[in-house]
């Protein structure tokens, strides 16, 4: 999962959506052997309500397109979502194995990471504008890379609540924390880094409640380290970027004059997409290209 943007951005993949393949590949390996429970069924049902969008794909297709790509993906992440779903539900894990499975997560985010930083130019001549920024992004897509790397913010905060027992390895991943977030911040592209801000509050609200009174002291404590951090990492990143980041979060261009569309876009599109399902309820409108022909008619 963690490791497939990186996958794109060094070419190394097998297919395009080789992360979520795999996804898929070992839940239903997991169903194989180890069956799913019965009360999983509602997310079974997710699935099979997918299939008539591609029915509705591959009965409007044209010979010169490819079936794969157009249509698999587009579902290849609802899938993906939907079959793990059913093999996980239900299903405990040790606290011991969550935490060394997190650490698989963030060990391929810190290699894109590094990545990023060894092949992105110099940030203050790249950054001219407030759109997003491939070019201080890895030369890849600054969404994905913004989302990955907020991933390894969440993950890596998490660890700051619960500590790694070596304290140099607890904060050699600190440091790369604070760089993740750097790094997410010269993107450009908001939206993976205010869902990390996000789910790291919520994270710090249940894991604040679930303490003790002594866990309570020593958390609202790294909890004030945390702002300390990100006002820091804010700041700098506020002067490396000449205050365009600034613009950016308040939704104004390079000049300071404010965008009318703080969506840049999206809220049009999800509104067309709701408009052409409403069209056609029962089986849908298809997936990719097939779906903008309807909106079209």
């Amino acid at each position: 999962m963690s490791i497939e943007v990186f996958f794109r951005m060094t070419k190394a993949y097998v297919f395009w959506e080789t992360g979520k393949y795999a996804v898929i590949w070992f839940s239903l390996l997991g169903m194989f052997y180890l069956g799913f429970k019965r009360n999983a069924a509602p997310y079974l049902i997710f699935v099979l309500l997918l299939l008539p969008g591609v029915l509705v794909s591959y009965e409007e297709m044209t010979y010169d397109v490819d079936f794969r790509k157009s249509v698999f993906f587009n579902l290849s992440g609802p899938l993906c979502l939907g079959v793990s779903a059913v093999f996980t539900y239900g299903r405990t894990i040790s606290f011991r194995r969550m935490l060394k499975i997190i650490d698989y997560i963030i060990y391929p985010l810190i290699a894109t990471t590094v990545y990023i930083i060894v092949y992105s130019p110099d940030v203050r001549e790249s950054i001219t504008g407030t759109g997003s920024n491939s070019a201080v992004s890895g030369g890849y897509g600054p969404n994905q890379v913004a989302t990955v790397l907020g991933l390894g913010v969440f993950l890596l905060l998490t660890r700051l609540f619960i500590p790694y027992k070596n304290l140099l390895v607890h904060w050699t991943m600190m440091f790369f924390m604070a760089l993740m977030a750097y790094r997410a911040l010269l993107t450009f592209s908001r939206g993976g880094v205010l869902v990390a801000i996000f789910i790291s509050l919520v994270f710090i609200v249940m894991f604040y409640f679930a303490s003790t009174f002594k866990l309570k002291l020593k958390t609202s404590v790294r909890i004030i380290g945390i702002v300390v951090a990100g006002l820091a990492v804010w700041t700098f990143t506020v002067f490396q970027t000449g205050g365009m980041i600034e613009n950016r979060y308040e939704n104004k261009d390079a000049i300071g004059r404010e965008k009318e569309d703080f969506t840049t876009g999206r809220a049009e599109l999800f509104k067309a997409e709701i408009d052409a399902f409403m069209g056609i309820p029962v089986v849908g409108v298809g997936t990719g290209p097939v779906s903008s022909v309807f909106k079209e008619e």
